[in-house]
């Protein structure tokens, strides 16, 4: 019923170059994304901005644990960064699909508003589905993803609560 539904509905999430903390790390600039993906810079320029979108490709596995009160399901999700060109439209720079990613959340009912929170998130496989400026290191690119995951995890609760 879940893949039905991920198939016939558009499902985004966006994050924009401009929620990113400043005291991160990883900002999404190419300049910075350059470190992970050698040839943004390259191709785009330098400073030029990044957003991020994902969608939901396949869910599956959902379980609910009573004695814990977690949930988790697995998914694909597709991740895309878009780099912000000049004249105000966005090109796709590297279209990924993170499969079998495993999300464990809890969700706290209060009257009748849900407020989930993911608690735990791990990832299996990544599979390049487009680049634009060439071969992907997968090392690197595990390594931002990775610390999307663990740094993503906050503020991804404080949009889905809202």
């Amino acid at each position: 019923m879940a893949y039905s539904f991920f198939k016939l509905n558009d499902f985004s999430i966006w994050t924009n170059h401009d929620v990113v903390p400043e005291s991160s790390p990883i900002q999404l600039n190419t300049t910075v994304l350059d470190l992970f993906f050698p040839g943004i810079k390259a191709k785009y320029g330098d400073g030029k901005y990044v957003d991020v979108s994902y969608d939901i490709r396949a869910l599956e596995n959902l379980n609910v644990k009573e004695n814990n009160g977690t949930m988790s399901f697995n998914a694909n999700v597709g991740v895309k960064f878009w780099v912000e060109m000049a004249d105000g439209t966005k090109a796709l720079a590297l279209d990924v699909t993170l499969e079998n990613l495993y999300f464990e959340f809890t969700a706290v009912i209060t009257g009748m508003a849900v407020h989930p929170s993911v608690q735990f998130a791990s990832l299996q496989d990544i599979k390049v589905e487009s680049s634009t400026f060439g071969d992907v290191n997968m090392t690197l690119l595990e390594g931002l993803l990775k610390q999307g995951l663990d740094e993503g995890r906050v503020p991804f609760n404080q949009f889905i609560s809202n």
